[in-house]
């Protein structure tokens, strides 16, 4: 680094100068030709108020939380654009943070309010009702329309290929086979050997 003193520096135009010399914290560094203070004084002293000011702040926010809660909210009001995608960013690097983060907090909320949670159950099984009755065009029948029993639950049946719905029958049926007819003609094949012995 160039030795300058500060007068020749003022007359080039400079901002700084450098002497060569140690300034009164041992500094060997450039100072500034308005005050000839330090340069790396000048940083220590930006570090350190910037440290200030952040714990001042911690401090402020542990011993105002609702007023900390005000601002946040006041802050989304103002920016919702910017909360939005700062939001979407970081669910994005951290998809499986947030995912588990979501599964507690729902288990905690359905513990702490078991009514609640009963209640929220019984909307969702209601709605999910009428919007089978909407589609099948027919209530619900106390009777399976395959067997003509009411042994077992009696649900909605529907493609799950084509996913139209086909009718109001047991559980026992396509389910526990997943529609796939192949199979179906397998069972038939082997209750006709295991039955009579031989195929009727």
């Amino acid at each position: 680094m160039e030795i300058i003193s500060a007068r020749e520096a003022f007359n080039r135009g400079l901002t700084r100068y450098f002497t060569g010399k140690k300034c009164g914290y041992g500094h060997i560094a450039e100072r500034m030709i308005s005050n000839g203070s330090c340069v790396s004084c000048l940083n220590e002293k930006r570090k350190i108020s910037r440290l200030d000011k952040y714990e001042a702040t911690k401090v402020w926010r542990l011993k105002n939380p609702g007023s900390r809660a005000e601002e946040a909210t006041r802050y989304r009001k103002k920016y919702p654009e910017k909360c939005k995608e700062n939001s979407l960013r970081y669910k994005r690097a951290n998809i499986e943070e947030v995912r588990r983060r979501n599964r507690e907090n729902k288990k905690r909320m359905r513990e702490c309010n078991i009514e609640k949670e009963k209640e929220r159950i019984a909307r969702f099984t209601e709605k999910k009702k009428l919007l089978q009755i909407k589609i099948a065009g027919r209530e619900k029948p106390s009777l399976c329309e395959i067997c003509g029993l009411d042994d077992f639950r009696i649900v909605f049946d529907h493609s799950h290929s084509g996913g139209h719905f086909r009718g109001w029958i047991c559980d026992r049926f396509l389910g526990v086979v997943k529609d796939d007819i192949t199979l179906l003609e397998k069972l038939i094949l082997y209750l006709r050997v295991n039955e009579y012995g031989k195929i009727k």
